[in-house]
C-alpha cells in the first residue's frame, strides 16, 4: 500500500484498523504524512507530548531502512558482493561521499528499484505499534555493528555520554541506536519494546507505546546549574514593576506612563530601540517615549518595557547573545504579521512579545554549555530534526524552551505568554488560552529557521499548515516572503 489519503488514515485510526504506507524514497511529503498519522494516533491516545521524541525515533529508523536498501543498490552498481568484507570495506569507503550525501542521485536509483520499506500502524485500547520492515536482509557484520551498539547505548545515562563514548561514526548508526535508547528511557518505554529482527530476505524494527508510561526524568550536571541559574535570576526592578502597573490602570494618562518611562535612563534606551525596530515599527520614526506612546498604544509600550527590561536583565548576567536577540527580533516581527492576518490586533501583539522573548533560555542554555549546545546544534542540522529541543532533551535533561518557561514564571510573566514560550516549538501541546500566539511564534520561528537552512518546509506540522491554509508549498513561501518583505522594508 503506498500513500493513503488523509481521511482514509483518519477513520483507519478511528476504528482502530491496523494499516500500511510504503516507499522506495522518503520525500518531505512522505515525511510530513508519517508526523500527521502520529499527531492523530498520540492524540487518540492522549499522548501529543510524546510527538517530537516518537517521530524523531522513527524517522531515524526509517532513515536507516532506506540506507540499508541503498547501501545494497550503490554496492550492486559497483559490482561489489556486500557480505564480502573486502568488498564491503571498499564499497563503504565511497557509499557516503558516492551516495548518500547526493539525495538527487541516490532517489533516482532507488525509485526504480525493487528496494522497499513498508511502515505498518496500529493503535489498539491499551497501546501504539509501528513497524518498519524493508527487504534488505542484514549481513553478519551489521548484525554484529548494531548488537554491539545496542548493549553500548544501554549504559547511557543521556546523549552526552555517547557523544564522548562514540568515536567511529563511519557508518552513522551508533549515534543513531543511542539516541534512539536514550529517548525511551526518557519518555518511560521500556527497551525490550523496541525491537530489531532479521529475516531471510527482510529488517524489521518494531517499536510498541504502551498507553500508560512513566517518563523517567534525565538529570545532568548542566540541567543542575541551569536550574539554580533560573532560580537565582534576580526578580523584576520595582521601577519596572511601576511602569507595567502604569500600563494596567485604566485610569492612567499618556503622559505618566511616558513619565514613568522617562525617570530611567536603561527603560527609555530599551523602548526606544525597540519602538524604532521592524517588529513595532509604525511608517515613520519615533523620536520621543510620548510619541512612542501615542503612536504605539499602551499595550504595546507594556510589551517594549516588559521584553526591553527581560533582555537587560539576562545581559547583565549572561554575554550579550546579538545573534539571538536579531532572530528573536525577526521572529516577533513575524509573528505579529500572522497575527495581523489570520487573528486580531491583540494576538498580533501578544505574538509579537512572545516572539521577542522565545529564545530566553536558549540564551542560559548556551551560556550554561556552550560545546554542548553547539553539539546539539550540528547533530539536529546533521540528522535533520524537526526542533532541537527534543536532543536537549535526552542530552542535558531539559530543554531551551522549558527554561524559558522557568524563566516566565519566576518573573510571573502572563499565563500566555509562558505557556507560547515554553511550547514555541511544541504547539499542538498549547493550551486554550496560548494556542493562536504559540502557532503564531511557531511558524514565524519556521520561517526564520528556513531562512538560515535550519529547517524545511516539510518540518512543520501539517494541522498546522492546515489552519493557517499553507498545506499547498507555494502558498507557505507567499506568506513567507510576504512577511519577510514587510520586516526587512
Amino acid at each position: 500500500m503506498g500513500i493513503l489519503d488523509k481521511k482514509t488514515i483518519t477513520d483507519l485510526i478511528n476504528r482502530k484498523q491496523p494499516f500500511s504506507v510504503s516507499f522506495k524514497y522518503a520525500d518531505s511529503a512522505f515525511l510530513m504524512m508519517v508526523g500527521g498519522i502520529f499527531v492523530k494516533m498520540l492524540t487518540a491516545h492522549d499522548q501529543l507530548y510524546l510527538l517530537n521524541s516518537v517521530i524523531s525515533i522513527i524517522r531515524e529508523v526509517m532513515a536507516n531502512a532506506q540506507k540499508a536498501n541503498a547501501k545494497r543498490l550503490y554496492f550492486a552498481v559497483k559490482g561489489l558482493n556486500i557480505n564480502r568484507p573486502d568488498d564491503y570495506n571498499k564499497g563503504m569507503e565511497r557509499f557516503k561521499v558516492d551516495f548518500m550525501y547526493n539525495a538527487d542521485e541516490m532517489s533516482a536509483y532507488l525509485l526504480k528499484s525493487d528496494f522497499t520499506v513498508t511502515v505498518d500502524f496500529s493503535i489498539t485500547e491499551n497501546d501504539i505499534s509501528i513497524g518498519v520492515t524493508n527487504n534488505a536482509a542484514l549481513n553478519q557484520r551489521e548484525k554484529e555493528r548494531i548488537g554491539y551498539r545496542v548493549k553500548k547505548a544501554e549504559v547511557y545515562k543521556n546523549l552526552m555520554d555517547a557523544y564522548e563514548d562514540i568515536q567511529d561514526e563511519s557508518e552513522g548508526a551508533g549515534l543513531g541506536i543511542a539516541m534512539i535508547m536514550v529517548t525511551l528511557r526518557n519518555i518511560g518505554i521500556d527497551r525490550s519494546l523496541f525491537t530489531i529482527k532479521g529475516g531471510d530476505h527482510t529488517t524489521t524494527v518494531s517499536l510498541n507505546i504502551p498507553r500508560q508510561i512513566k517518563p523517567v526524568d534525565i538529570s545532568t550536571r548542566v540541567k543542575e546549574k541551569i536550574v539554580r541559574d533560573v532560580r537565582d535570576l534576580p526578580p523584576f526592578p520595582t521601577n519596572v514593576v511601576r511602569i507595567l502597573d502604569l500600563c494596567d490602570d485604566p485610569d492612567s494618562s499618556l503622559d505618566s506612563i511616558a513619565g514613568g518611562i522617562m525617570s530611567d535612563p536603561a527603560i527609555t534606551t530599551g523602548v526606544m530601540k525597540l519602538s524604532n525596530s521592524a517588529g513595532f515599527i509604525s511608517g515613520k520614526r519615533i523620536e520621543s517615549v510620548l510619541q512612542a506612546v501615542r503612536i504605539l498604544g499602551i499595550r504595546n509600550i507594556r510589551s517594549m518595557v516588559l521584553a526591553s527590561s527581560a533582555r537587560r536583565i539576562i545581559e547583565e548576567r549572561y554575554s550579550k547573545y546579538e545573534e539571538i536577540w536579531e532572530h528573536s527580533n525577526r521572529v516577533g516581527g513575524y509573528a505579529r504579521g500572522i497575527g495581523s492576518a489570520f487573528h486580531t490586533p491583540l494576538i498580533a501583539e501578544k505574538a509579537l512579545l512572545a516572539g521577542l522573548l522565545h529564545d530566553l533560555g536558549k540564551i542560559i542554555l548556551l551560556a550554561a554549555d556552550p560545546d554542548t549546545a553547539k553539539t546539539i546544534a550540528r547533530q539536529v542540522k546533521n540528522r535533520k530534526l524537526i526542533t532541537e529541543t527534543f536532543m536537549e532533551e535526552i542530552s542535558i535533561g531539559i530543554s531551551h524552551s522549558t527554561i524559558g518557561g522557568l524563566i516566565a514564571e519566576k518573573w510571573n510573566f502572563p499565563d500566555y505568554l509562558t505557556d507560547a514560550i515554553r511550547r514555541h516549538h511544541d504547539p499542538l501541546n498549547a493550551g486554550k488560552e496560548s494556542e493562536q500566539v504559540a502557532h503564531a511564534v511557531y511558524l514565524a520561528n519556521l520561517f526564520c529557521g528556513i531562512e538560515t537552512d535550519k529547517y524545511e518546509y516539510y518540518y512543520c506540522y501539517e494541522s498546522i499548515l492546515e489552519k493557517y491554509g499553507l498545506a499547498d508549498e507555494s502558498a507557505f513561501n507567499r506568506l513567507h516572503e510576504s512577511l519577510k518583505k514587510d520586516y526587512e522594508s
